[in-house]
């Protein structure tokens, strides 16, 4: 026994353990499908080779593709920002209220912020405002009343200084003392830089201003220079003060004007440098902002530059709040060293192109870029950039450092190597493509909308892709570039919908084909002959595509590819598997999905935001995100549209195919209290009810009322908390209404449901309650039912026996049919299973009568009672004796035996005898009948005695 204990107890220990050993290797295994968010890179030359000009340095790109990878996981949260909002409150912007309007959009895009908060730590936001200089300082802090108060301070005054507000926010965030939050500024501004403050080294004589005498000063060492571009550009200047007079700066190589713009490149470069992005905001008309030199100072820290109008400025401050707050890899450069020839193999120098994107960092060349943002259960799409240089001579260039960094999305830095890249640099080169890829609509990529779930003009832009067939050709140069074909990457929820193409000046109909491989779109392109003579022929292709944002997104193209063969009948001359590496236009492609329903407007954005808006207006009522399993659906929209004609809830349709509902009135149920059983409106119940709110409608300071019309009247309107249920004890037909404010609410809609809760029957009482009925003989039962309200009061008769009586199960008509008793039952309809019975008797009995009126026997004589009676009727049930009773007991003995009832003669005498029948008349009074009994003494056998007998 204690041997097989012991197993037992092993075997159980054994199962527990495997189980759990496969329950953790369960969980490793699952866990390790799922791939953290990283980057990885690729960098390659534009070209094959790049073609040295004589007398001039070769230029060339290096391509680089940053490739997101892994998905993210919803248990973690964004870390905490720091943003300093950088407001021009200059004299233009007192035109036409713009003021007005940027602090309306300010105030908006503090909403999302509070809304879209760090689960993990504070926001912090800092302000400067500045005209012709800084005016106003707000440090970082977690109080977005107080950034409100100061952008409300601001007046419309003074000129614009970039410079010194850049420099003024780039302090607020490097002094912030913890170096894991990501940064940011956020600028707008409605006018070109008029002036800037700069330290320039000076050394030499300078003449005083407004001097009579002695005026010329020698001057040496750094001096803080004041340039004014503003107003006509004779009377730019640029001054500084030294002791009691102030000089001019001569400004050698460029205009003050663009040497106002430089200093506010190099305060671009800083923040770039420091991982600081910076978004522009340019509130204004083309003549009126600068969008090419905004956008050169936020390419710098690897950001973007949007031009707004009063149209679209709330929307674009809720843009750049929004894709701040996404979970985001950050911080992103690539980094190529350029310098350093202990480690490249360089047989010339290499610089960076006046004018590019980059910047340099010591020894590096620096691209930013912006950072990508993981949404639920998808991978974002690749980034592409380029590297613009020179190279000062002909030969084979070896990058051996090169470096891919990034902060994941813990805050942690990742530095990533590329292997050894060679650019070749040679007089001679393949005949080539200059490229120029546009938008024909550069303003209208960025506003796309998908209306509803209808795809149309709306959500469509088209691309052109401009290729000029070039190359240095010499004399007997003769061949073709064959196997042409162009091939851009498409990111998620973009897709080709058609394309034209044509060839030459003169726009003559070119026969490229395309389709879709992968996430690629192909083209192919026609042959091109050359030859040194007549130069390429066709000497151009312009094509075409027009492409469809399928949902909502927020996506630069990303860089295409050419490919080709060039042909040569000179056999040297030849040159297969030439590869280009374009440039795609620097405008992101922004598309929303937009619901509209009277004044107000419901937006949809990449990252799973809705937006209710004053559609007049464009001014935020509230944002939301709809949840799936209790966690934030951050995945774009695909489709938004109305359920029904009411119009009172949305059906929202995400990328992945998700479906979810958004109320806009209340959602509300009502429930059995005793079962938990759901109500159907319009339906009925028989039990007590009770209401509470199912789906809440999104937003802040959402109150909800109701109110329930009964017999009694119409309620007054009471609050219900979203969480409360109401329990209502009331009979009959109850109206609910309910309605809501705030949020996301539809002002002034009602919401009903109806529901019957039944008075049911508590009590049957069947009249008459017993019931004697000959064979065949009929009568009709009633039933009475109670409360006189139920609203069912009718009965379903049955028989307990229906041989013995039958009952009409809707009238109550009983008939006999054989001898017997039954239960007549009278059933609610209702379904409260209340009960009323009545007893039938069939052939009962009617009367008894003795057989004689007189009967004589002896003393000690017996006679059986119901042997001496007549039944009627004959067929009568229930014969039974109630009493028998003698009026004198000294005479006549009554007894019960055996269930009969007997007498016998005791002495000489007369007495009456009555017998009573257990069963009583209809009316209810007794069956009874009577006889005389004379009892005589036992005859004797001599001759004077009496005859021996019975009278």
């Amino acid at each position: 026994m204690k041997k097989t204990k012991i197993f037992v107890t092993f075997l159980l220990f054994f199962t527990l353990a495997a189980t759990l050993f496969l329950s953790l290797n369960q969980a490793i295994v699952q866990a390790a499908t799922i791939e953290p968010p990283s980057l990885d890179f690729s960098v390659a030359p534009s070209q094959k080779e790049f073609l040295k000009p004589k007398n001039a340095w070769a230029m060339g790109e290096l391509n680089i593709d940053v490739n997101p990878k892994g998905t993210l996981d919803p248990s973690k949260f964004r870390k905490p920002v720091d943003v300093v909002f950088v407001f021009d409150k200059s004299g233009s912007m007192a035109d036409g209220n713009k003021i007005g309007q940027a602090r309306l959009a300010i105030k908006e895009a503090l909403t999302v912020f509070k809304e879209n908060g760090s689960k993990v730590g504070t926001d912090r936001y800092g302000l400067v405002t500045f005209d012709s200089d800084i005016q106003t300082v707000i440090p970082l802090t977690d109080s977005l009343a107080s950034i409100q108060a100061g952008v409300d301070a601001a007046p419309a005054q003074g000129g614009t200084n970039y410079t010194q507000s850049l420099q003024k926010a780039n302090e607020l965030l490097s002094t912030s003392a913890s170096a894991n939050r990501d940064k940011y500024v956020i600028f707008l501004t409605d006018g070109q830089p008029t002036n800037s403050q700069h330290i320039q080294n000076v050394d030499g004589s300078f003449r005083a201003k407004n001097c009579l005498w002695f005026c010329n000063t020698t001057i040496k060492g750094p001096v803080n220079v004041y340039y004014n571009s503003n107003n006509d550009p004779r009377y730019h200047s640029a001054v500084f003060s030294y002791g009691l007079y102030e000089y001019n700066y001569p400004v050698t190589d460029t205009t003050i004007a663009q040497a106002v713009k430089n200093h506010g490149i190099e305060q671009a470069e800083s923040l770039g440098n420091k991982n600081i992005k910076l978004y522009s905001i340019g509130f204004g008309t083309n003549t009126e902002v600068d969008m090419t030199y905004l956008s050169s100072l936020s390419n710098k820290t690897g950001s973007v530059a949007y031009q707004a109008s009063k149209d679209n400025l709330n929307e674009l401050f809720r843009k750049i709040t929004t894709d701040i707050g996404q979970q985001s890899i950050s911080n992103i450069k690539v980094k190529v060293n350029i310098d350093d020839n202990t480690v490249n193999s360089f047989p010339g120098a290499v610089n960076i192109q006046t004018g590019a994107d980059a910047y340099k960092e010591g020894k590096y060349a620096v691209v930013n870029f912006t950072n990508i943002p993981y949404l639920l259960n998808s991978t974002p799409s690749a980034l592409s950039s380029k590297l613009p240089l020179t190279f000062s001579t002909s030969g084979t260039y070896t990058f051996k450092d090169i470096q891919l960094v990034y902060k994941d999305l813990d805050g942690k830095e990742i530095t990533k190597s590329h292997a050894d890249l060679k650019v070749v640099v040679k007089d001679k080169v393949a005949p080539t493509f200059d490229s120029k890829i546009t938008f024909k609509d550069p303003g209208g990529v960025g506003k796309l909308i998908k209306y509803g779930n209808q795809n149309g003009a709306s959500n469509q832009f088209t691309v052109n892709y401009s290729l000029t067939p070039t190359s240095k050709l010499e004399t007997g140069d003769l061949g073709t570039l064959k196997n042409i074909k162009l091939v851009q990457p498409l990111p998620d929820g973009i897709t080709p919908e058609s394309l034209v193409a044509t060839s030459g000046p003169l726009g003559i109909p070119a026969a490229v084909s395309y389709q879709v491989v992968g996430n690629n779109l192909v083209m192919s392109i026609p042959e091109v002959l050359y030859t040194s003579a007549g130069g390429f022929l066709p000497s151009s292709y312009s094509i075409d595509v027009k492409m469809q944002a399928n949902w909502a997104l927020s996506q630069r193209l990303q860089n295409p590819t050419l490919t080709y063969d060039a042909v040569s009948t000179q056999v040297l001359n030849n040159f297969d598997d030439q590869k280009a590496i374009l440039t795609a236009p620097s405008e992101q492609i922004i598309a929303k999905v937009v619901l509209e329903d009277g004044s107000d407007r419901y937006e949809g954005d990449y990252s799973g935001n809705i937006d209710k808006l004053i559609k007049e207006t464009s001014q935020l009522v509230g944002r939301t995100k709809l949840q799936d399993d209790g966690k934030d659906l951050t995945l774009p929209i695909k489709s938004m549209i109305f359920t029904d004609g009411t119009k009172n809830v949305v059906q929202v349709t995400y990328s992945n195919g998700t479906t979810k509902t958004l109320a806009l009135v209340p959602q509300f149920v009502i429930k059995e209290q005793e079962t938990n059983k759901v109500v159907p409106n319009n339906g009925e119940t028989t039990k007590d009810v009770k209401f509470a709110l199912t789906d809440l409608i999104p937003g802040d300071k959402v109150t909800y009322q109701y109110r329930i019309t009964d017999k009694d009247g119409i309620g007054s309107w009471t609050t219900i908390q979203p969480n409360e249920e109401i329990n209502f004890n009331k009979k009959g037909t109850l109206i609910v209404e309910m309605r809501a404010q705030g949020g996301f609410a539809k002002a002034g809609v009602v919401v009903s449901q109806t529901v019957k809760v039944k008075i049911l029957v508590t009590k049957i009482t069947v009249d008459p309650s017993q019931v004697s009925l000959e064979i065949l003989e009929s009568t009709t039962l009633t039933a009475k039912v109670e409360p006189a309200d139920a609203d069912n009061k009718e009965v379903v008769w049955s028989s307990s026996n229906p041989l013995v009586a039958s009952i009409d199960p809707v009238t109550g008509k009983v008939q006999g049919a054989l001898p017997g008793e039954v239960t007549i039952t009278a059933t609610a309809k209702d379904g409260s299973g209340i009960e009323g019975t009545a007893i039938v008797e069939v052939s009962t009995l009617k009367n008894i009568k003795f057989k004689q009126t007189i009967y004589s026997i002896e003393v000690g004589e017996s006679l059986t009672v119901e042997d001496m009676l007549i039944y009627e009727p004959l067929t009568a049930r229930n014969k039974t004796l109630k009493q028998v009773i003698a009026s004198n007991s000294q005479v006549l003995e009554v007894k019960q035996q055996d269930g009969k009832w007997i007498i016998t003669g005791k002495k000489r005498g007369t007495t009456d005898l009555a017998a009573t029948a257990k069963s009583t008349r209809s009316d209810g009074s007794e069956i009874s009948a009577s006889t005389s009994i004379m009892v005589t003494q036992k005859a004797t056998n001599n001759s004077g005695g009496k005859p021996n007998g019975k009278w």
